[in-house]
């Protein structure tokens, strides 16, 4: 059941951070007072999330999931909390849905202040049994969906002349390797990088950039396959049993069961970007030991051109 919103509303404000502006790392901090929000993946988990401390904040909401029953039920608690609301049913890897996205924001809105590229799945498939279909569906929602919308957004961002953010979701597994939800990790590699590359293009302009890494969010993406389109389906898979595949698996459902609420880590994001941190980790890496341990040893086989070592080795599974 949803948590009543008004009562989340009221939790979050005064707990919240960032509600005023002020001058960190010669930049001004965004004041969100009437500002605009576009979060994906907007009817679940983080993106939920984001989008109640986005509202505490005072923001107007734009919310995108393909989940479309869900995203009309949340849309109506936010209005019903006094909360400005867009929802748009969507499928983030679809480019006409973004693209309508954008359009309907900006002709409602006018701008678009922070830009949130959440939507995400897990898949459940290795490598090695993976069918097509498993791979168009996670790299179109984790990967081309990230594409899709900067590409609907941020040049109309730009032209708008207002201060913006682009705020991608990678996790941890952006930095990290390992056997098992290989597609996942992949697209989350990719994200990074192209976060990195969108941050040095819009260096001097007046939409910044931020990527997000949480360790372990508590959300539903264990079950992000009841959201697969029917045209992603896989009717003829023949699964091959994979050991290592099913530990990880378990391991990340074990890990989502006991990992910080979604609006704690959404607090922890807009901590970051007041900050006007590039890298958020979600706890930082400095109180996220075994994290920074894993990317560091990643980073020095890098640089000392060692072959790659799975850092999971020594998870609990």
């Amino acid at each position: 059941m949803i948590m009543n919103m008004n009562r989340v509303l009221v939790k979050l404000t005064r707990g919240m951070s960032g509600s005023s502006p002020s001058n960190v790392r010669g930049r001004r901090v965004m004041e969100y007072t009437r500002k605009t929000a576009v979060i994906t993946g907007a009817a679940s988990g983080l993106g939920l999330g984001i989008a109640r401390a986005c509202a505490a904040r005072n923001m107007k909401l734009v919310l995108a999931d393909i989940n479309r029953n869900r995203l009309d039920e949340i849309g109506q608690e936010f209005s019903n909390a006094g909360v400005e609301v867009l929802t748009r049913a969507a499928n983030v890897a679809e480019v006409d849905d973004m693209e309508r996205l954008a359009h309907l924001t900006f002709e409602r809105f006018g701008a678009v202040h922070l830009l949130f590229n959440n939507a995400g799945v897990l898949g459940e498939s290795s490598l090695l049994d993976a069918m097509l279909k498993d791979w168009e569906w996670i790299m179109g929602v984790n990967l081309w969906g990230v594409i899709n919308s900067i590409r609907a957004f941020v040049p109309r961002m730009l032209e708008s002349g207002e201060p913006g953010r682009v705020v991608n979701i990678a996790g941890t597994a952006g930095f990290l390797s390992g056997p098992g939800v290989s597609i996942y990790r992949m697209t989350k590699h990719a994200v990074v990088s192209l976060s990195e590359s969108l941050y040095h293009e819009l260096t001097d302009s007046s939409v910044q950039v931020s990527l997000v890494s949480p360790a372990f969010v508590k959300t539903e993406i264990m079950a992000a396959e009841k959201n697969r389109p029917p045209n992603m389906q896989c009717f003829a898979r023949t699964k091959i049993a994979n050991p290592v595949e099913e530990a990880v698996l378990g391991f990340f459902q074990q890990q989502v069961e006991t990992a910080p609420d979604p609006e704690v880590v959404a607090e922890a994001i807009f901590s970051g970007i007041d900050q006007n941190k590039f890298y958020i980790f979600a706890p930082p890496l400095a109180k996220d030991q075994p994290n920074r341990a894993w990317i560091q040893t990643r980073m020095d086989n890098i640089v000392e051109e060692r072959n790659p070592v799975f850092a999971g080795k020594n998870w609990p599974v």
